[in-house]
Order: C-alpha cells, then sequence, then structure tokens
C-alpha cells in the first residue's frame, strides 16, 4: 500500500490533475485509489513562482513495478504538478497524535501553582593559574656580533 502526496497549481489546476491522475491509474491498472483533499496551503517557499498550492493525498495498493511507471509519468506533467512524494504507508502502524486544546483548564492552573519553587545555586571555582602570581623571567640580551665576519 502506497500514499502518493501531490502539490498542485491552485484549485483549477487541481481539478484537472486529478483528472488526469486517475487517468493514469486506469492506465496502469491502479485499483480504487482513495483521494483526499486536504486544502490549499501557503508554501513554505516560493515553487516556480508560485507561493499557494493544492495539497492531494491518495492513498493506493499496487506493486513496486507498478509504482515505478506512475512515478515517471508524474515527473512528466511539469504544467500542473508542482511536487509529488510517494511512500509506503502501512494502516497499522499509523497513530494520530493527541489533541491538545490551547485553552488550560482551571484544574491546571491549579497543579501548577502547588509547585514548589526550586533556586539553583553555583560556585565558582578557582584555577591554580588565578591563585598564582607570576613568575618573573630571564630575557637573554641579543648577543654581540661578531667582529670582523660580516656578511654582504
Amino acid at each position: 500500500m502506497y500514499q502518493l502526496m501531490v502539490i498542485a497549481r491552485g484549485t483549477e489546476g487541481a481539478d484537472s490533475l486529478v483528472s488526469k491522475v486517475e487517468k493514469h491509474f486506469k492506465e496502469l491498472s491502479i485499483a480504487a485509489p482513495k483521494l483526499e483533499r486536504l486544502g490549499k496551503k501557503t508554501l513554505a517557499y516560493p515553487i516556480a513562482k508560485q507561493t499557494e498550492a493544492e495539497y492531494l493525498l491518495y492513498t493506493l495498493e499496487a506493486d513496486g513495478a507498478t509504482i515505478n511507471q506512475l512515478n515517471g509519468r508524474l515527473r512528466l506533467e511539469q504544467e500542473l504538478v508542482l511536487r509529488f512524494l510517494i511512500t509506503n504507508y502501512d494502516p497499522n502502524k499509523v497513530t494520530k497524535a493527541p489533541v491538545v486544546s490551547p485553552v488550560a483548564s482551571p484544574e491546571a492552573k491549579v497543579e501548577e501553582k502547588a509547585r514548589p519553587k526550586v533556586t539553583v545555586t553555583t560556585k565558582i571555582r578557582e584555577t591554580k593559574k588565578e591563585t598564582e602570581e607570576p613568575k618573573a623571567t630571564k630575557v637573554k640580551a641579543p648577543a654581540a656580533k661578531a667582529k670582523g665576519k660580516v656578511k654582504k
């Protein structure tokens, strides 16, 4: 089982794309694909000078060779398809994310107030280099030039 996600150019482009994709399904003998229209969404970045696109999600069952043929045919649909992705899909492994309401209940506020406040203090360690005084170092004076041996 596979899922095909298609990003189509606008709503009118999506309608004609749906008919073309279903035609490809019939030619490749892919039986009963399920279409889910996810709606028009704003793209994160412009694709082919488009900032909004229609998202379509197909769930279909086919073998690997048929999926490769479908992949090749969708690559040729550059006029209507901005992007597409075919993935393996196992409905038994799909889990839905829990729905979290943005408004917190009054009970949750009570629990937050009941928490004890914790403060953390840290000690600063002194290193040996900071505690030791700098040592005096000897500086060698430059050696005097030997007389008569001057290179030109």
